[in-house]
């Protein structure tokens, strides 16, 4: 389709609009997980807007196009991923309008797709277990990795924060960790005893590394490990624990559920994990009032109780 161009603005495509965008993200010192996912959804966009000969200059872009796209994301994925290209594309347009690349956005005032209310998927204590049992051995790739699934257990981190890890973020004495969360902002996490150990048994072997001498905390056969790296160690592990889809994130929703199922404060939840809004940890505090209701009904079942 052929691009209008109603004003003297010179021509922008999505794809070098992006580019752009994606060197503000780094300059505000987004995490390269977000970079990522922002690029997916306006990528997702511009396949759309190709495959359904729709111009791909951005003042071109429209509502209606918005729209579209969205109720055939219906179809494809879940609705937590449209709310999340919802967002990332709303963040977007309003740059470039900010940037005076366009007008207005082509988003203003839309409503965001509303997302059922369903419980985190968490992992169980058995597959947590079996999480850690498939890193058994003394190599070095079993030292790093455990520590690693044990620092995602133990403090609830988002990839990008366990990435992020210093050496000397790491306090023996306190047992704590120094965590960069988003925006940069710092705090600090606490280490059971297992996951200490995890850390010092891999600190150990991690001084004959031939890159010891970086600051980054997790090293691979050449070098620090990317956010990527991460995540295939945790794709590796899972498989060979019996564990499909695997994320991130899901050790973050395990911490938070086991967390409040322990009666634990939310205020304290939401300066451990690093959250700044309270919607976030009242969910986990549904979820795990749901698993204790269910367990109260099996501990009263009326059919259980007849002589």
């Amino acid at each position: 389709m052929t691009a209008r161009n109603p004003t003297n603005r010179p021509l922008l495509p999505v794809d070098v609009a992006l580019d752009d965008f994606l060197v503000h993200l780094r300059a505000k010192r987004r995490s390269e997980r977000t970079r990522d996912l922002y690029s997916q959804s306006v990528n997702r966009l511009s396949a759309w807007l190709t495959a359904h000969d729709r111009s791909i200059e951005v003042t071109d872009i429209t509502r209606r196009d918005i729209d579209r796209f969205l109720a055939d994301l219906h179809g494809e994925v879940n609705p937590g991923t449209v709310a999340l290209h919802f967002r990332n594309l709303r963040a977007f347009f309003n740059w470039l309008a900010n940037e005076a690349e366009i007008d207005a956005s082509p988003m203003h005032r839309m409503g965001e797709p509303s997302v059922p209310d369903v419980p985190p998927e968490v992992l169980s204590e058995e597959q947590l277990t079996a999480l850690f049992t498939s890193c058994k051995g003394r190599g070095f790739d079993e030292r790093r990795d455990l520590a690693v699934l044990m620092v995602f257990a133990d403090t609830g981190c988002r990839l990008g924060e366990v990435h992020g890890l210093r050496v000397d973020g790491l306090n023996r004495e306190t047992r704590t960790l120094v965590v960069c969360g988003k925006g940069d902002k710092t705090r600090v996490v606490a280490l059971g005893d297992r996951a200490m150990d995890a850390m010092v048994r891999y600190l150990r072997v991690r001084g004959s590394h031939r890159h010891a001498g970086t600051s980054s905390m997790w090293l691979g056969r050449n070098g620090p490990l990317t956010s990527s790296g991460i995540a295939q160690i945790l794709d590796r592990r899972a498989q060979q624990a019996g564990i499909d889809h695997l994320n991130p994130h899901r050790f973050r929703h395990t911490f938070a559920h086991q967390w409040m199922a322990a009666g634990g404060q939310e205020s304290d939840l939401m300066l451990i994990a690093g959250w700044t809004s309270p919607e976030m940890v009242r969910r986990y505090g549904r979820s795990a009032a749901a698993d204790r209701a269910r367990e109260a009904q099996r501990r009263l079942s009326p059919v259980d109780r007849l002589a």
